[in-house]
């Protein structure tokens, strides 16, 4: 069964990518660009609008943004002391008016649409302080429930899409702080790069700072330099290879194993929130071991403590577990912008054997990262387009297990006005609710959290949530248990 199940994946992968693809291209998204290109064109003479939404921006668009979003960035950034908001105020305006046109100007626009076209518009009645607010709350349980509440809070009609909130009284013991700021903007805005970048400019200047958002930038673009035969073979790739393995690919996607929802709770009744420290030394130590990077024991680890869970509630581990892979494209411009899309990350439910499931996902990641990831890079183009169009074309409920992604931000601690900076937690909304899992590794100061948001229709409380994150910590304690096993028993074969 398993055989002819490939069988027939790989068949239709071929089809749709030699056969239906093509047609779609040529009779429905050129006409759509062309258009889109037209009225751009034309806008340069409408009134009142600014710029035209990117097809990265127009995933997010369809949003129930003044409502209960699901597409919105919150950060917390936990202090060790405390900054009036008039210092912060300040800044931000010198920010917004010194940096270049298209770096913050989004955080003085609102969305608008002509001609089936969304577009940037600026705000007439823009006002900071209609961004900023003062939470005096002390009680660490009503904080927590209310950053929870950030992650699905709907943005006032006809303002720009973000709002900052100072929590002066927000003392964390564990974190040795005394104060916090959340921050908040909708995804259309910009993703979770550019949330870097806004975080590391509102903070006093760092040139070593600077040098690590430029060589993170240059780091992930270099992966894709080649020479002439290898481009070469990159497009014979990208014609004859690349679309029938990638359809191939979102088609197992499709049959992926689900996370079994409680039928009891309303599935639209918000997110639930944990997070949690991931040992550093111990996953540097089995990727060296078994020869794969550290993303890829990461999710490794993810992988299986989704497996354990999905087991937990009576899942049979004979299918697939495929996570939807976030990453930032070639020219993300580190600003404010949409350049991400994602991969699947397909790992068999079946079997416990954590060290194959790490070289699984190594040798997934290697190949997609030999080639330029043009073949991933379309589809998010044209859902894009299509979603700018406003057809209300919408992801699948159940295409993915989860959503997982990465987000770097600096090896040594940053200050704002000398208070330095000592944890940020980032919590991602569940995009348009396609997937009942979004997990998110965040590393600062040589620390790398796990942080987590879970639909409450399959993740009930915080209690359920932070039994997965403590399957993650178990599977890689395990994968750590087996490189040392097999380090141990070819030491004593040696000897």
């Amino acid at each position: 069964m398993t055989t002819l199940n490939k069988i027939f994946s790989l068949t239709c992968s071929i089809l749709v990518a030699h056969f239906i693809l093509p047609t779609f291209l040529i009779l429905i998204v050129a006409p759509l660009y062309i258009y889109k290109s037209c009225v751009v064109f034309l806008s340069k003479w409408k009134v009142g609008i600014y710029a035209p939404l990117s097809v990265g921006d127009c995933i997010h668009v369809l949003d129930d943004i003044h409502g209960q979003p699901r597409c919105s960035i919150s950060c917390v950034v936990h202090f060790r002391g405390r900054f009036s908001v008039d210092q912060f105020v300040n800044r931000l305006k010198l920010k917004i008016s010194e940096q270049p046109k298209e770096s913050y100007d989004r955080l003085t626009c609102t969305i608008t649409r002509w001609r089936c076209v969304y577009f940037w518009k600026k705000c007439e009645d823009f006002d900071i302080l209609d961004h900023i607010s003062v939470n005096e709350e002390s009680n660490p349980d009503k904080i927590s429930a209310f950053l929870t509440d950030q992650i699905d809070k709907g943005y006032p009609v006809g303002k720009p899409l973000w709002d900052v909130v100072f929590l002066p009284n927000c003392v964390h013991a564990e974190y040795g702080t005394s104060s916090a700021v959340a921050l908040r903007m909708h995804h259309s805005v910009g993703d979770g790069l550019s949330f870097v970048a806004l975080v590391r400019d509102m903070c006093d200047e760092n040139h070593a700072a600077d040098e690590e958002i430029k060589k993170l930038l240059k780091g992930f673009r270099k992966k894709y330099s080649q020479n002439f035969w290898k481009k070469l073979s990159c497009v014979f790739q990208l014609i004859f290879i690349n679309p029938s393995e990638g359809m191939y690919n979102w088609i197992k996607a499709l049959k992926s194993q689900v996370i079994p929802r409680d039928l009891s709770q309303n599935t639209t009744c918000g997110c639930i929130f944990a997070t949690t420290l991931i040992d550093l030394a111990c996953l540097k130590r089995i990727s060296k071991i078994v020869g794969a990077n550290v993303s890829s024991v990461i999710h490794a680890g993810v992988a299986g403590a989704v497996r354990r869970t999905m087991i937990d509630r009576g899942s049979e581990p004979t299918g697939d577990i495929t996570a939807t892979y976030i990453l930032p494209k070639l020219d993300h411009p580190g600003t404010l912008s949409n350049n991400a899309y994602s991969i699947p990350i397909i790992t068999p439910m079946s079997g416990d054997d954590g060290i194959k499931r790490v070289t699984g996902i190594s040798h997934q990641l290697n190949r997609i990262f030999s080639t330029i990831p043009i073949a991933s890079m379309l589809p998010f183009n044209m859902l894009g387009l299509l979603l700018g169009a406003h057809i209300q074309t919408k992801v699948m409920s159940d295409m993915f297990t989860y959503a997982h992604s990465n987000m770097a931000f600096f090896g040594e601690p940053i200050k704002i006005f000398g208070i330095t900076l000592e944890r940020i937690v980032v919590a991602s909304g569940l995009l348009r609710g396609s997937n009942p899992l979004f997990i998110l590794t965040t590393s600062y100061n040589g620390k790398l959290f796990l942080q987590l948001v879970g639909n409450k229709a399959v993740f009930p409380n915080e209690e359920s949530l932070l039994r997965l994150a403590k399957y993650v910590e178990n599977e890689i304690k395990e994968l750590d248990r087996q490189c040392y096993t097999e380090v141990s028993d070819l030491v004593a074969t040696m000897v």
